[in-house]
């Protein structure tokens, strides 16, 4: 049953993904705008790295909202920025004993529970707890998310890398009263054996999972805290509108006690959360943008279908709403033809075969397509033009003989036009240049392709250059030979032809002279620096680092180290700087460093002084009682143990007992821990000890005391007795100042029951405290509010009841 909230979780968010997928197969594609929306639902496992080992049965909920900041449908990369809320509980156990509770408020009986002085039969000299945890929390975080998608707009593959920052509120608490609210002292006192085994037995046979105890120093009420956290995702894009994924994030809590622990460790406590995750893109798909359709208007010929008696096919269309040639599909009788087109002019010139020939011309862009066909007869006479077959209809009946056909009469002459004109505007006609190419461009006019054009450089034919037919311009980049270079362009159409000339001369650079040869070098003598230590230093350590700068010198061999006249070859060198650890004696030592190279040699030297320091005056012992915890504690046993911890002494001889002015023998000492522990036997009323130790540092005393109260003996016919031994100052809370602690003891006779006790706080009920029937103890943590606090403790037997009462200031 343990285990039950997180079988629940994974179990629906299985169910959850096993629907998305059945519903994701159908999906519609929508393409994604940036800016869209993506919800996150996820759960899994949660557990601690702190002080006291984890349990992996931890779980947490999270849910996720995230906006889309950068997104292209082109680009596997996608960021986000994504709030997320986090509910979680993680537990924690220690197989293993801890003996470092003297000072854990929780544990060591300022607060109720005493782990310190384990019952006299058990055989325990020194107290011990097993440390556990449960710790509940929840989170509000800002995560920036960076994903790598294989297509972002079907299914396929992703992967993310996310961190952020947000705010923690945890409690956690501590299993370690029973049912009864007392400690575990037998049960804990009989484990024996491996850790694991330890655990399961903790688990199974022992702790009653209320985990009703606040932790050491811990708020009441819980603390908030900021942290920082990054985690990795790795999933499944379904579709563009659902996927799922697996992770895992790390919280770097920056808080040592959110397993509710603190022990010398320092380091913050870290908590993990694995999870699976189903991610739901809201946002519709973009609205289609509107525009308009391709569309193409015939301008040459005017006429169709069009009747020719040359052999050379022309058509001239102006085509809108494309971006480029390549929306653009021309075919001749079925075969595709290149043509021209800029500026929305179109332009074909074609070979026509006899009879009919049909163009088609293609135009398409993302809102529509048009197209148009143009059909071209080629005739060479009367004879040869070939009509249309008429389509098939019913047939006639016998007619008288036709006259003969009339011969058709041939095709009207091309209109009547200008010849071309060509203008050479770069380069310029003379130009010297030192350059091995020329940039040509000229301007020809009436002229309608490549082909009618005849460029020619020194008398050669130039091809390869590129022509504009609605432009007329014509552009290309030419060699040059060195000397002079003429440069000539002809056009040519239906009415006669132009040229135009330019010359140009090409002039190689004559180089520059070589440069003077470099001087040769300047000589370069060495340099040595000692610049660690400094001269006539004084240490108190048998060796001194030696640091050194050296200049010109670049091998190791080029360097003596000599302490107190003695080479050594100990010593690192590189890039200049020269490291050596050199051994001191006693009193004064010299340290020379000399460096040679080909063009001299230098040295640096200084003086280093080893004084050894006097042996360090011993510290006198220190005492401190930690049983009693404080002078004037109240007991209604005679028999007590007195535990103290005694520092810097050697052996139990240092040590003297006193109570009540008298010297006691018997008491146990453990120079190692310095643990003192005696047991004596109480007088009635106040009962002084005093702890002394010396050691060669000198002398220490501690003093404190213990008051021992007889309980009354109480005959069956009398009602109970109540003695309020103590309440502590109140302690306020640094994250809520308007609320405070406060501890309370007293002694109770005449009752057998923690039932048979009505405890009030300003009229409220309070069942959050401790009661020994054997010995009477009542103790309790008091919450108090500001101002008065009424405090009310009653007893209550079949005789009677007994009644106190207690104000308290905050």
């Amino acid at each position: 049953m343990k285990f039950q909230p997180l079988r629940i979780l994974l179990a629906g968010l299985l169910a959850l993904f096993f629907f998305q997928a059945v519903q994701a197969q159908s999906s519609a594609y929508d393409k994604l705008q940036r800016g869209y929306v993506t919800l996150g639902l996820n759960g899994g496992l949660s557990y601690q790295t702190s002080e006291v080992q984890a349990r992996y049965n931890g779980y947490g909920l999270g849910l996720t909202l995230a906006k889309n900041l950068w997104y292209h449908a082109a680009s596997p990369i996608t960021v986000d920025i994504r709030g997320r809320f986090l509910y979680a509980r993680q537990y924690g156990l220690d197989g293993v004993r801890s003996l470092d509770i003297a000072d854990n408020i929780g544990l060591n009986g300022s607060f109720g529970l005493d782990y310190l002085d384990y019952p006299a039969n058990l055989g325990v000299s020194q107290g011990f707890v097993y440390h556990n945890y449960r710790t509940t929390l929840g989170e509000l975080a800002a995560e920036a998310v960076f994903s790598w998608h294989t297509n972002r707009l079907g299914p396929g593959i992703f992967f993310s890398l996310y961190g952020g920052a947000g705010l923690d509120y945890f409690v956690p608490r501590i299993d370690q009263a029973n049912a009864s609210g007392a400690e575990y002292y037998e049960e804990y006192a009989q484990l024996d054996g491996s850790k694991g085994k330890n655990r399961r037995e903790l688990l199974n046979s022992i702790l009653d999972g209320n985990y009703e105890t606040i932790p050491d120093n811990f708020p009441v009420s819980g603390e908030t805290d900021f942290v920082l956290s990054l985690g990795a995702e790795v999933g499944i894009q379904l579709n563009h509108r659902f996927a799922v994924s697996l992770g895992h994030r790390v919280t770097f809590s920056g808080n040592n006690l959110l397993d509710g622990h603190q022990w010398e460790d320092s380091k913050g406590d870290l908590y993990h959360y694995t999870n699976l995750g189903l991610h739901w893109t809201l946002q519709s798909g973009a609205k289609k943008e509107k525009g308009k359709g391709p569309d193409i208007s015939i301008i040459v010929p005017s006429q169709r279908p069009y009747h020719s008696n040359t052999s050379s096919g022309q058509v001239k269309a102006r085509i809108t709403n494309v971006q480029s040639a390549a929306d653009i599909i021309c075919t001749v009788n079925g075969q595709r033809m290149p043509f021209d087109y800029y500026g929305g002019d179109f332009a074909l010139s074609f070979p026509l075969r006899k009879g009919k020939n049909d163009v088609n011309i293609q135009a398409s862009n993302p809102y529509g397509r048009d197209l148009e066909t143009v059909t071209i007869y080629y005739q060479t006479g009367g004879s040869d033009y070939i009509p249309p077959a008429p389509s098939p209809g019913p047939v006639p009946p016998p007619a008288p003989p036709a006259p003969p056909a009339p011969i058709p009469s041939p095709a009207p002459p091309p209109p009547s036009g200008s010849k071309p004109t060509v203008k050479i505007e770069q380069p310029a006609t003379q130009l010297v240049t030192q350059k091995p190419t020329a940039s040509v461009k000229a301007v020809l006019k009436g002229v309608g392709k490549a082909s009618d054009i005849t460029f020619l450089a020194n008398g050669q034919k130039v091809t390869g250059f590129d022509y504009n037919p609605s432009t007329g311009v014509l552009t290309h980049l030419l060699p040059l030979k060195e000397g002079q270079n003429t440069i000539s362009i002809k056009g040519t159409n239906t009415y006669g032809s132009a040229e135009a000339s330019v010359k140009v001369t090409f002039e190689k650079p004559v180089p520059p002279p070589p440069p003077p040869p470099p001087p040769p070098p300047a000589p370069k003598k060495p340099l040595v620096d000692i610049t660690q230590p400094d001269d006539k230093t004084v240490v108190a350590m048998p060796s001194v680092e030696v640091r050194a700068t050296l200049k010109n010198i670049v091998r190791k061999d080029q360097i003596t180290f000599i302490v107190n006249n003695s080479s050594t070859g100990n010593f690192t060198f590189s890039n200049g700087m020269f490291l050596a650890t050199a051994p001191l004696r006693s009193g004064d030592n010299s340290i020379l460093i000399r460096v040679k190279n080909d063009d001299g040699q230098a040295e640096d030297a200084i003086q280093v002084s080893y004084r050894v320091p006097p042996p360090p005056t011993p510290e006198k012992p220190e005492i401190r009682f930690t049983q009693p915890s404080q002078p004037g504690a109240g007991s209604i046993k005679a028999s007590y143990t007195v535990k103290a911890t005694v520092s810097r002494v050697e052996e139990a001889g240092d040590i003297a007992f006193k109570m009540n002015g008298k010297e006691m023998k018997g008491f146990q000492f453990d120079p190692e821990s310095g643990l003192f522990a005696i047991n004596v036997t109480l007088a009635e009323g106040q009962n002084d000890f005093e702890l002394s130790a010396n050691n060669a540092g000198g002398s220490a005393a501690a003093r404190t005391s213990v008051n021992l109260k007889k309980p009354d003996v109480i005959s069956p016919g009398e009602k109970p007795t109540i003695d309020i031994t103590s309440i502590s100052q109140p302690a306020s809370n640094p994250l809520n100042p308007n609320v405070a602690t406060s501890s309370m003891k007293a002694l109770i006779t005449g009752i057998t029951r923690k039932e048979q006790i009505l405890f009030t706080v300003n009229g409220n009920a309070v069942t959050d405290f401790t009661f020994d029937p054997e010995t009477g103890a009542f103790s309790t943590t008091l919450i108090l509010t500001r101002g008065s606090n009424a405090i009310v403790l009653k007893a209550t037997n079949r005789i009677g009841s007994a009644e106190e009462r207690r104000t308290i200031e905050f």
